[in-house]
This record gives C-alpha cells, structure tokens and sequence, in this order.
C-alpha cells in the first residue's frame, strides 16, 4: 500500500512539473521600450535607449549618450540587436550585439623648449565600435509596462587615432536601465 501511495505521489509531482515548461515564456503585446540609465545620468553621462520588438524573440534598436568633463566630450551612438532565447522579446534574458560609433574631443598641449611656450592643440578622434551585451529585462506593473533592465558586456573600438594618443580600444559595459514599454 505505501509504495502504491508513493508511486501515484512521485507520478503526480512529476506531470505537475512537467506542465511548468512554459512558464518562462511571458509574451507581452507592447512592441517597443524607451529607456535610460538614472545611475549614469546623475554621474553626467546623458543617454538613452530605444528598443522596438522585431519578432517575438528578437528587437532591434539604437542608443546614444554624451558626457562633458570640463572640455572634454564623448559621444557616442549604437544600433543594437537582442536575441530572447525564451521567446518573449522585451522581457526575460537576451543576449546581443551592437555596432556604432564613438566620438572623444579632447585638448592637448605641445611644449616648444626653445622658446619655453606651451600651444593648446584642440583634437577630435571618432572610432567605430562593436560590441556584445547579455542582460535581463523586466516589464513590471500592473499594465507590464515599467521597465528595469540590467546587463554587461565587453566593446571594441577601432580605428582613428595616432599611435603617439592612442585611447584605450576595448572595455567592460554595464547598465542599470529605468524606462517604459508602450
């Protein structure tokens, strides 16, 4: 009797999780987000992103930001991809690729030891960059339209420059991203 108890319990446990497969795919009907980083913005560095479904487990999109430290400039803007294995785009884990530009303008001093005079020299470098992001996003809310979005990854730049200044050409990435889907 107990192991005839047990078997139908082990059965019955089993089919209940079995039906659990789907429950990490949470489609959502809104078909784009429009987000930014507060942690970065009050840090000075303004910026954006905007991301619009394509299929239900890919978006496409583009980002920008700007950031002035006293008169130096950097700029940048990217068109992004993402991938959402589980097949709810805009929500859930992705992984994703963007590919753009970086802009640095930047002041530079030559010193002539002869004549003991130091010349401002004003230089401007825009380099491509490619780069790969992995991240979560959550759509929250009653109406699932809040959106709090983490993630890192790696970009390369390339291109421009001298190699008498030469910037550094790959670094680490990360966001915290606030914003809303519609």
């Amino acid at each position: 009797m107990k192991i005839g108890v047990f078997a139908a319990a082990l059965v019955l446990t089993s089919s209940l999780a079995f039906a659990q497969d789907t429950g990490t795919k949470t489609p959502v009907e809104h078909k784009q987000t429009l987000s930014t980083s507060p942690i970065a913005d009050i840090l000075g560095f303004i910026n954006g992103e905007y991301q619009r479904k394509v299929t239900e487990a890919s978006t496409i999109g583009v980002s920008a930001g700007t950031l002035e430290f006293d008169d130096d400039r950097y700029t940048n803007a990217m068109v992004l991809g993402r991938y959402f294995p589980q097949g709810a785009a805009l929500t859930g884990f992705f992984i994703g690729g963007r590919i753009g530009f970086h802009r640095i303008s930047y002041d530079t001093y030559d010193f002539d030891p002869v004549n003991f005079q130091s010349t401002q020299r004003r230089r401007k470098e825009t380099r491509g960059a490619i780069g790969i992001d992995v991240g979560y996003e959550w759509l929250l809310g009653s109406k699932r339209n809040v959106l709090i979005g983490l993630g890192g990854g790696g970009m390369r730049l390339f291109g421009g420059g001298d190699d008498d200044n030469d910037i550094v050409v790959a670094f680490p990435t990360g966001r915290v991203n606030v914003g809303f889907a519609f």
